[in-house]
């Protein structure tokens, strides 16, 4: 028994730049909880319990132990496996067809933890561009990268985006059918990550494949005319997140 605690806290603390939360209960009913100081040739161990207040357990004392890996700033480098990310943000439109200004966007995302740094899951949102709304559904990736609190975030997203119209801001023209297409969006800023919640800054690039499909009416002939373009709506959003 001695052997085997020994081999595993040999294990526990074989990265020097990581603390191990080492949760332990002794033979005799008690528990002690605390930081990894020090393993001494098999025979005992030394915990920083609180404030400093440092403890002694000889290894014939111990029933089991439980342990978890810490960094230095306390970030945890196995998290639970599923992960969401909320986010909320705002829209600078500019478009090549008289639509530009300011609106909203709201995503959610829902996946797995493939370890500390990165995530894959499926997302779905809102993006409003005036009277156009979109509705992308899409795989994304997301990458939190080193174990300090804030980190540098960057990730990308593809699907489909489904958009419909509110009202008919062409005038003289009647639109007939509007229809969605590929969605991508990539970008990036930074991660302040805390026990169990997490807050993202991020700056991302969107792009949205439409076509639109109306019909135009000749007043000199009385005979309408139909027309399909091809729109590429590609904009820049700030957007603020959070991840529990």
């Amino acid at each position: 028994m001695r052997v085997f605690l020994f081999i595993s806290f040999m294990f526990l603390s074989g990265n020097i730049f990581c603390q191990n939360r080492v949760k332990i209960k002794l033979k005799n009913g008690n528990k002690v909880e605390g930081n990894l100081l020090e393993i001494q040739n098999g025979d005992f161990i030394r915990l920083a319990i609180y404030d400093d207040h440092v403890v002694k357990i000889n290894f014939d004392q111990i029933y089991k132990m439980k342990y978890s890996r810490f960094s230095l700033n306390e970030v945890e480098e196995q998290p639970k496996k599923y992960y969401n990310f909320t986010s909320v943000g705002l829209i600078f439109i500019k478009t090549d067809y008289g639509l530009d200004g300011i609106d909203w966007n709201l995503h959610t995302f829902h996946g797995i933890n493939i370890n500390h740094n990165y995530k894959v899951g499926l997302g779905i949102g809102l993006d409003r561009y005036g009277d156009v709304s979109v509705m992308p559904v899409y795989l994304g990736a997301r990458g939190e990268f080193g174990l300090n609190h804030i980190a540098p975030t960057a990730f990308t997203n593809i699907g489909y985006g489904h958009i419909w119209i509110k009202n008919n801001r062409l005038e003289f023209t009647d639109i007939d059918e509007i229809s969605g297409g590929l969605f991508f969006e990539a970008g990036g800023g930074i991660t302040i990550r805390k026990p169990g919640t997490s807050i993202s800054i991020l700056l991302t690039y969107k792009h949205q494949v439409s076509s639109m499909s109306y019909s135009f009416t000749d007043w000199w002939v009385g005979t309408p005319s139909y027309f399909e373009e091809n729109r590429q709506m590609r904009n820049i959003a700030l957007s603020i997140g959070f991840s529990f």
